[in-house]
């Protein structure tokens, strides 16, 4: 085997080695003679760009002279984020997810003749042992992440939602053939055992907002005393939201559908041709407008929100109703009114991404905090950082406020 030219940017886990690349590869390409002779490993993210987990880029040569481009995401071992990993289930969700929901979905849109590029990166090994999902990097295919901090325009917009819909119809005709299926996604990131872990995390990013709002002379008077409500009944307004409605439209929600965990393609002319979805790992069966929430209060530019909801819930909807009719699907999509109905009656969701995720989302790059260290270290102070004081999250924040105030979640 050829040498590992390693990044020197941090201490790689053990078992990513040459050997354990070679042994992943072997058994994805069903070839036992399958031989890397050279590799270089690295960090696959940038401060900021993921939050829970580890990621590694690793480029291998084969002896064929065959060049590969892959992404291990692991789970960081001896920390409390760890444990937190563990008892939210994610990388036991995101493993069946490859492994046996998505090519359940993507199976009976082929079976339809439906015209679609897979909406995710293609699987190719997981290690439950070592904690390691392996993935094709979408870069090597031209797909690149957008900018988050200037918000997406209006055609990527479009583009989230339409592949969006197209997933949650996949998903509920997939149920409809069989229910069991979706078991394992029936609670979500928010869950009794998860409740500490992000207790920390949301309390100290109301009390970070806080710190700021008591500098506001407009905002003081009117939010300090509601954002410290917050702190003690966060619970009480956040986790029913997600709560499933069995006699409801459910699907499968990404369920952390913000811009940073999608990647898209362009033309020559720097037109928008694709996206896909990355980070499966906090997939949730449930309402379609925890995805859409989710979405429309972190990812879009702040004007095209105020300009386009209603167009972009449209866009959603007419794509929703035509695949699941295309699928032959028994399960109808709900009106556009019923979805408009829903958003209103889980809008209490915002406040999580607006508080815990904006902040990050709209910083500057060395601004954003670790999200990783409220669980890490069990912090359940201040977090004292600019994310919170940034001009760009103080200007869409101070639209958000009022809106919260004057629709009852505030």
């Amino acid at each position: 085997m050829g040498k590992e030219e390693n990044s020197t940017e941090e201490s790689l886990p053990t078992w990513l080695t040459e050997e354990f690349l070679q042994t992943a590869l072997r058994a994805s390409d069903d070839d036992s003679f399958l031989t890397i002779v050279s590799s270089r490993i690295s960090s696959a993210t940038g401060k900021g760009d993921n939050f829970l987990g580890a990621v590694y880029r690793a480029f291998v040569t084969t002896s064929t002279g065959e060049q590969r481009s892959l992404i291990l995401k692991s789970i960081p071992a001896g920390t409390r984020l760890e444990i937190f990993i563990r008892e939210a289930d994610l990388f036991d969700t995101e493993i069946e997810m490859y492994t046996k929901t998505l090519p359940k979905m993507y199976e009976l849109l082929e079976e339809k003749n439906l015209s679609f590029e897979p909406m995710t990166a293609k699987f190719i090994y997981s290690n439950p042992e070592s904690d390691v999902i392996m993935l094709e990097d979408l870069t090597a295919s031209g797909y690149k992440m957008a900018k988050r901090q200037n918000g997406l325009d209006l055609e990527h917009c479009k583009m989230v939602l339409k592949s969006l819909a197209t997933f949650h119809a996949a998903s509920v005709a997939v149920y409809s053939k069989d229910p069991a299926c979706m078991e394992s996604y029936k609670e979500g990131i928010f869950k009794e055992k998860t409740r500490e872990f992000l207790g920390t995390y949301f309390t100290s990013s109301v009390q970070a907002l806080l710190e700021e709002v008591k500098t506001w002379p407009d905002f003081k008077e009117q939010y300090s005393d509601k954002l410290q409500h917050l702190e003690d009944n966060w619970w009480q307004k956040i986790g029913p939201c997600l709560h499933r409605d069995e006699e409801g439209f459910n699907v499968l929600n990404h369920g952390d559908l913000w811009v940073n965990n999608m990647m898209f393609t362009y033309s020559p002319e720097d037109e928008v041709m694709n996206v896909k979805f990355i980070d499966l790992q906090n997939v949730h069966f449930s309402s379609p407008v925890i995805d859409l929430l989710y979405f429309l209060y972190t990812s879009p530019s702040d004007d095209v929100r105020q300009k386009y909801f209603d167009q972009l819930i449209e866009t959603y909807h007419e794509t929703l109703d035509a695949t699941l009719i295309k699928l032959d699907c028994v399960k109808k999509a709900p009106s556009l009114d019923k979805l408009s109905e829903e958003l209103k009656k889980r809008m209490s969701y915002v406040l999580f991404p607006a508080i815990c995720e904006l902040p990050n989302m709209l910083a500057k790059q060395d601004d954003v905090f670790d999200i990783g260290h409220y669980f890490t270290e069990g912090q359940k102070g201040t977090p004292k950082n600019k994310a919170y004081s940034g001009a760009e999250y103080k200007r869409v924040i101070q639209r958000l406020l009022p809106m919260f105030k004057n629709s009852g979640i505030l």
